[in-house]
C-alpha cells in the first residue's frame, strides 16, 4: 500500500473514530462527569496499545528496528499538544455556544 493510500485510510478511520466518539459522548458530560472521564482514560490506555502495537507491526513490515526509546520525545509532544488542543476547543466551544444563545 503506497503512503498515499495508507494516509488515506488512517484519516477515513479518524473521521468515523471522531463521529462514534461524539455520538457517544453527546450529553454525558452534563449529566454524569465521572462516565466521561472513565470512558476518556479507557479511550487513552486502548488509543496507546493500538499506537505502540502499529509500529511494531510497521517496523515488522519494513524490516527497520522500532525502539520505544524513539517514541518517549515524540508521545510526551503528542501529549502536550493534545491537551492544548483540548483546551482550545473547550474555550471556543464556550463562546461559539454563548454567541448562540445556548450557554
Amino acid at each position: 500500500m503506497s503512503h498515499t493510500g495508507l494516509s488515506s485510510l488512517i484519516a477515513i478511520s479518524g473521521v468515523v473514530h471522531g463521529i462514534a466518539f461524539s455520538g457517544a459522548l453527546i450529553g454525558v458530560e452534563a449529566t454524569n462527569t465521572s462516565v466521561l472521564v472513565g470512558y476518556l482514560i479507557g479511550l487513552a490506555c486502548t488509543l496507546g496499545t493500538l499506537s505502540l502495537a502499529s509500529g511494531y507491526m510497521f517496523a515488522g513490515f519494513t524490516g527497520e528496528a522500532y525502539k520505544l526509546d524513539d517514541l518517549k520525545p515524540r508521545l510526551i509532544g503528542a501529549a502536550i499538544a493534545g491537551v492544548g488542543a483540548f483546551i482550545i476547543f473547550e474555550e471556543v466551544e464556550g463562546i461559539a455556544l454563548t454567541l448562540a444563545g445556548l450557554a
